[in-house]
C-alpha cells in the first residue's frame, strides 16, 4: 500500500469516528421510570393495593392501584380524584390529575391513578379518604442512594 492510499484510509477512517462521536454527545441520558415497592393495607373491610411508578421525563407519580371490597361498595364507586392526596416531604400537597379506570367488577376495581412530580421530591405520602384515612408512604430510590 502506497502512502497516498494509506492518507486517503486514514483520513476516512478518522472523519467516521468524528461523525460517530459527535452524533452521540448531544444525546440526553433517559432515565428509566422509578419502580417503587407494591404496598396493600386492608382496613374498614376494604383491601387496597398501589405500586408507584415515577416518570421524572413526564414529570409525574402514576400509582397502580387495586381495591377489593365486599361490605363498601360505595367506595368502590368513588372517583378516586376526589378520595386521595398525595403530599411530598416538604408538606406540599398535590391533587390527582386522573383516575383511568382499567378494570371493575361487583367487589373490586383497578386503575391508575396519576399526580404531578418533580425530582425534589424524596419522600411521598399517598391518603384515601374513605370512612377512616388510609395511608400509604415511600422514599423514592434517589433517597435511598443518598442515604447509603
Amino acid at each position: 500500500m502506497d502512502n497516498k492510499n494509506f492518507i486517503k484510509i486514514l483520513t476516512a477512517s478518522l472523519f467516521i469516528l468524528l461523525l460517530v462521536l459527535g452524533s452521540s454527545c448531544g444525546k440526553k441520558v433517559i432515565k428509566k421510570p422509578q419502580l417503587l415497592q407494591k404496598i396493600s393495607q386492608v382496613q374498614n373491610y376494604t383491601k387496597i393495593e398501589v405500586q408507584p411508578i415515577i416518570s421524572e421525563k413526564k414529570e409525574t407519580i402514576i400509582f397502580k392501584t387495586k381495591i377489593e371490597t365486599f361490605q363498601n361498595q360505595a367506595f368502590l364507586e368513588e372517583d378516586l380524584t376526589t378520595v386521595t392526596l398525595l403530599e411530598d416531604n416538604f408538606g406540599k400537597p398535590y391533587q390527582a390529575l386522573q383516575w383511568k379506570k382499567e378494570m371493575s367488577s361487583d367487589y373490586s376495581k383497578t386503575g391508575i391513578l396519576t399526580f404531578p412530580y418533580n425530582k425534589e421530591i424524596t419522600n411521598i405520602k399517598l391518603s384515601f379518604f374513605d370512612s377512616e384515612e388510609i395511608i400509604f408512604e415511600w422514599q423514592t430510590q434517589e433517597t435511598k442512594k443518598r442515604d447509603k
